[in-house]
């Protein structure tokens, strides 16, 4: 919890994050994304692992995170539990086709031969087969569905409570998965549309005219906010702007830019974004 408990940690890892946002190494479903790239890094951090090769191996659906088959099965390789990799044995062809992912759990673990098997009558069963995959591909989609299976009866702590991306991909086929924030699945818009409640009908309400201030130049008004390097945001109102200030006091270069963004929009959210961005010390002089 030291990333989310230590302020300085923090925003190390979200200044990573920005960093990584605006990266081409990480896929495009996390580029510009700075938040997810932030909770990247720090599960990095916990994993003891590159945040490079973490962003390149997970994906996000419906705000879950999912693993590549094949990372997932590289982690259970090296856990520290089996005796040797994960192997795989086919039979039959067509529509017997069978895969069985087997490995061998060290004595301290047990010492047991463990295996796990996918036919394609099970894929056919759970609705699997509408990917495609399953046509073209499938002994290689049945290897990863029993390495997934074997990996999450016996090694789950390498998982982390979280699928993998050919599972999201047979779950959409199935039609459990209706959209996907991210781009990686294509939303169902209609079932989207017909279930979104209509909007209320605004209330209309008498306002005295003496309630109602005299904004004489109201066309001129405009809420905008100029970063370090001269670059004008636009923001659609207040709260849009203070959203803006948050994000450019927590990614600026030093603490008196990160206190000149604050000038452009002091508010309890902006000052507690600056105080956890840029934390005081007894020998900080406080304006």
């Amino acid at each position: 919890m030291a990333a989310y408990t230590n302020p300085e940690l923090f925003n190390q890892m979200y200044r990573a994050g920005t960093m990584l946002a605006k990266s081409q190494l990480v896929p495009k479903h996390l580029q510009k994304k700075q938040e997810d790239c932030t909770l990247v890094c720090i599960m990095a951090l916990d994993l003891r692992i590159n945040p490079i090769m973490l962003a390149q191996n997970i994906f996000f659906v419906h705000g879950t995170p999912g693993w590549k088959t094949t990372y997932l099965i590289s982690c259970a390789n090296q856990c520290g539990k089996l005796e040797h990799p994960i192997t795989f044995e086919t039979k039959g062809s067509g529509e017997s086709l069978e895969v069985t992912a087997t490995a061998k759990l060290k004595d301290k673990f047990g010492g047991k031969n463990i295996s796990q098997s996918v036919s394609m009558a099970m894929a056919k069963a759970e609705g699997w087969t509408s990917n495609t995959k399953y046509q073209s591909i499938p002994e290689l989609m049945l290897s990863y569905r029993s390495a997934t299976f074997l990996i999450r009866l016996h090694m789950p702590e390498v998982m982390y409570g979280m699928k993998t991306t050919d599972e999201l991909d047979d779950i959409q086929a199935s039609g459990e998965l209706k959209a996907d924030p991210y781009g990686t699945y294509k939303p169902n818009l209609q079932a989207a549309t017909a279930q979104k409640p209509a909007k209320p009908e605004p209330e209309l309400v008498d306002i005295d005219q003496e309630e109602v201030p005299d904004f004489k130049d109201a066309t001129e008004l405009s809420w905008s906010v100029t970063d370090w390097n001269g670059q004008v945001f636009e923001c659609a109102g207040e709260d849009e702007l203070e959203e803006k200030v948050m994000e450019l006091i927590q990614s600026a270069p030093d603490r008196q830019t990160g206190y000149q963004m604050l000038e452009h929009l002091k508010s309890p959210d902006t000052i507690d974004a600056y105080e956890a961005a840029w934390p005081q010390d007894e020998t900080t002089n406080q304006e």
